[in-house]
C-alpha cells in the first residue's frame, strides 16, 4: 500500500503523464496494464495546502506480473509499503 505521514489523497497516473488534483484517487492497489513495453507510474500525495514532490517509477512487463518497480527515478524513499515524506 502506499501511505502519508499526515491525512492526504494520493493521486496517480499510469500513462507518464504529470499528475494533479484531476487524476485518479489511489484508494486500492493499482492494476497495472500487462500489454505495453513498459509501464510509468506517477504518484504525489496533497492534503489541500501541502504537496509531496512527483515520485515515478518505471515497470517492465515481467515486472507487473510481480509488482516490483525496475528503478527508482527520483531519489525519494517511496516503499510500496512507505510513506510520503511530509
Amino acid at each position: 500500500s502506499i501511505e502519508t505521514n499526515i491525512p492526504a489523497n494520493i493521486f496517480y497516473t499510469i500513462d507518464g503523464s504529470t499528475p494533479d488534483e484531476f487524476s485518479d484517487i489511489y484508494i486500492s492497489p493499482i492494476k497495472l496494464p500487462t500489454d505495453q513495453g513498459s509501464v510509468e507510474l506517477k504518484v504525489f500525495a496533497t492534503n489541500g495546502i501541502e504537496s509531496s514532490t512527483i515520485i515515478t517509477d518505471i515497470f517492465e512487463p515481467s515486472f507487473i506480473a510481480q509488482r516490483r518497480p525496475r528503478d527508482r527515478v527520483f531519489g525519494n524513499q517511496l516503499n510500496y509499503g512507505g510513506s510520503f515524506p511530509f
